[in-house]
């Protein structure tokens, strides 16, 4: 059967919150730290994510990879690069998310929607392997 995994990449921060409702959010946490690799051994494979900051804050963008083995569902939650949800979430190159709602066509990417934290994340379904995840804000 499947098994379910989730990442965050406030896990990989030690203990920081990249949408903190106290400022700046993922801004502030790229002005410390601008890149994070992580990977878990586990018996039904290797778990692995990365993130980096990219560009100046006012165009501040995220990219997060991801890998899932064989067999295991996974939520990816993906911090929004601004202070506001209306940001872009893309894999690979094809939009999963458009400011507010999912969009469908990205392979092995099974749906998405705003973190139930309240926070401006992106929780993104995904099914077992390698994911290559941009979020940049919206331009006005």
């Amino acid at each position: 059967g499947w098994r379910a995994v989730e990442w965050r990449p406030s896990v990989l921060l030690v203990g920081s919150s990249a949408n903190s409702s106290s400022g700046g959010g993922l801004a502030d946490v790229c002005a410390n730290l601008t890149a994070v690799d992580a990977s878990m051994r586990r018996p039904i494979g290797t778990i692995s994510a990365s993130w980096a900051c990219r560009g100046p804050p006012a165009s501040l963008a995220l990219e997060y990879n991801v890998t899932t083995p064989v067999g295991v569902m996974a939520t990816v939650q993906v911090p929004s690069p601004a202070s506001s949800s209306s940001f872009k979430v893309m894999e690979s190159g094809t939009t999963v998310w458009d400011g507010s709602k999912f969009v469908k066509g990205a392979k092995g990417v099974k749906g998405a929607a705003l973190a139930a934290d309240g926070s401006t994340a992106v929780v993104v379904s995904v099914g077992p392997g390698s994911y290559s995840f941009v979020a940049a804000a919206q331009a006005a």
